[in-house]
């Protein structure tokens, strides 16, 4: 993996609906912001956390 990863202070939000860490990527990188929500909807339903 050679992203940029996430910032400490996002950490506790990513899992959040529509939460972007850096909205001014946006444009770059599209998408809306569900894909962490998503994976932990899914996690949670499985049991986990």
């Amino acid at each position: 993996d050679h992203g940029e990863g996430i910032p400490e202070k996002h950490l506790s939000q990513i899992t959040e609906p529509f939460y972007r860490a850096d909205s001014s990527r946006q444009r770059n990188t599209g998408g809306f912001g569900l894909g962490l929500y998503l994976c932990r909807l899914i996690a949670e339903a499985h049991g986990g956390s």
